[in-house]
């Protein structure tokens, strides 16, 4: 009797099952018993099944995927590549303050070329600026916008260090700048005084307070008021 070896079988799947009992058929006598075709049914289902078992293994063995949020979108922060530096001349350091608060300004308040009213229901221009003079001209450029508003964050970044008698970061000052220009001296003057009595946690947690116009809690001030605490928090 013809001796059946299953190693010239190629078992890949279930599928080949039929593939491997012709060719049993093939190689084996006709008188073959039946017990012996129970046997080989047995081996080749066993083989089959632990290579699907190992298959599964290896899958799971795989580094799992790093899938984004999608409860809440990633808040940008303009200061990540700022906080990769490790030692900054003090020139540089006011330069990268003053572009950073303004490229912050600029994104939160927009840019209109003619007068608007905001939310407050104040007449604007350019970027949020609200100066009667410059709003009475009644048109302005994107770049006379920018001017006017780089000039109007250095007079405000001299204000807010002025009023401050307590060291802050970089990150915090530019939080503290966007502030100010958004919401004015008074209330920039009570996150001022937590951070000169030291309590700079309190102070960060209070501008989330500043969200609100004419009483009414809005979205985009909510958002903004997020974006400063977390820079102030850096």
């Amino acid at each position: 009797m013809n001796e059946f070896d299953a190693t010239d079988l190629e078992i890949d799947s279930l599928q080949s099952l039929q593939k491997i009992l012709k060719e049993f058929q093939h190689k084996t006598p006709i008188n073959y018993n039946m017990k012996n075709v129970t046997f080989i049914y047995a081996i080749v289902i066993g083989v089959v099944v632990v290579a699907l078992f190992e298959q599964t293994q290896t899958d799971d063995d795989q580094p799992a995927i790093d899938r984004p949020a999608i409860d809440r979108p990633a808040i940008p922060n303009p200061l990540d590549e700022y906080q990769e530096r490790h030692y900054i001349p003090i020139e540089q350091r006011i330069s990268d303050v003053l572009m950073l608060a303004t490229n912050l300004i600029k994104r939160w308040e927009g840019f209109s070329s003619t007068p608007y009213y905001c939310a407050a229901g104040v007449r604007t221009i350019g970027y949020g600026d609200t100066d009667p003079v410059i709003v009475g001209r009644g048109h302005i450029s994107e770049e006379e916008a920018e001017q006017f508003l780089t000039t109007r964050i250095k007079a405000i970044k001299n204000k807010v260090q002025t009023k401050l008698s307590a060291p802050v970061t970089d990150t915090q000052l530019v939080a503290l700048i966007s502030f100010y220009y958004n919401l004015g001296p008074g209330n920039f003057d009570n996150i001022a005084r937590r951070i000169n009595d030291g309590r700079v946690k309190e102070a960060g947690d209070a501008i989330l307070l500043y969200d609100k116009c004419n009483g009414k809690p809005l979205k985009g001030l909510r958002d903004r008021r997020r974006e400063e605490q977390h820079l102030f928090n850096l």
